[in-house]
């Protein structure tokens, strides 16, 4: 466990490591699926894009995460579009677990 902090997380927009999880925010992006910025560069990347991108490490994520799967246990349950439900609800969570196995776990609280 000792050997995973020891790894650099970059910040992929001003280059600098990122020290702790609390100046961390992951976004989802192409092609690298999850990217790792610092907390200040997202506020300059918000305000660039036309488009705001929610990070994944957030408390709002944690919300569509619950409500999403809600939603779609319930229409599963319906039996109105079955299997689908179940897949597109797969999405959210999934994207939060690479964003943790592929950036948060290696740095320190």
């Amino acid at each position: 466990m000792n050997k995973l902090h020891h790894h650099k997380v970059i910040c992929s927009y001003c280059g600098d490591e990122i020290s702790s999880r609390g100046d961390l925010v992951t976004l989802l992006s192409f092609p690298q699926i999850v990217d790792a910025v610092h907390t200040r560069c997202y506020g300059e990347l918000s305000m660039k894009r036309t488009g705001p991108r929610l990070p994944l490490n957030s408390i709002g994520m944690i919300w569509i995460i619950v409500l999403s799967d809600l939603a779609c246990f319930i229409l599963f349950v319906s039996k109105q579009f079955d299997f689908v439900f179940i897949l597109v609800g797969c999405i959210a969570p999934l994207a939060r677990i690479i964003s943790w196995l592929m950036i948060e776990r290696k740095l320190k609280p």
